[in-house]
């Protein structure tokens, strides 16, 4: 075994893996879209049926970035006394994505606006305590999501 070689964890804010995830709903303007995993062909739009390749590589991208990616900051709510969510855009989040297994709901994220710098975007998980700051390429990778579903 070589010593120079670092062993991968993921140290996302999912910590079941990717392939657990069976149901993925996004909300974005008011929208909602549910993908299904459809076996080893990928993923289906609920009620619509095939997507397009580039569409299920948004959902399993966007599902293993929430496993894979650690968020850059966490703002606890402590840190938070006299900010309200609108000084994050998470009372009208831009995107909302709940994950589930065949057991169940997994996590609930809502993205917020991104950071001053743009290089981070905001983001809270339902039933978790604050904000968190994570690299802006995942809340992307959602809104590629929601632009795979219907537009109304």
């Amino acid at each position: 075994r070589q010593r120079q070689l670092i062993e991968f964890e993921a140290r996302g804010l999912m910590h079941e893996p990717p392939e657990s995830v069976v149901r993925v709903e996004v909300t974005r303007a008011g929208v909602r879209s549910v993908f299904l995993r459809d076996g080893a062909k990928g993923w289906i739009l609920d009620g619509r049926g095939a997507i397009t390749p580039e569409a299920a590589r948004h959902v399993s991208l966007a599902v293993q970035f929430l496993n894979t990616s650690e968020p850059l900051r966490h703002l606890a709510q402590k840190e938070l006394v006299g900010m309200t969510p609108a000084a994050f855009g998470l009372d009208r989040p831009v995107v909302t994505a709940r994950v589930h297994n065949a057991q169940g709901p997994l996590i609930a994220v809502n993205f917020g606006t991104d950071n001053p710098e743009g290089s981070a975007q905001y983001m809270s998980v339902d039933g978790r305590d604050g904000v968190y700051l994570i690299s802006r390429f995942v809340g992307t990778e959602w809104s590629a999501v929601a632009a795979a579903g219907p537009t109304r």
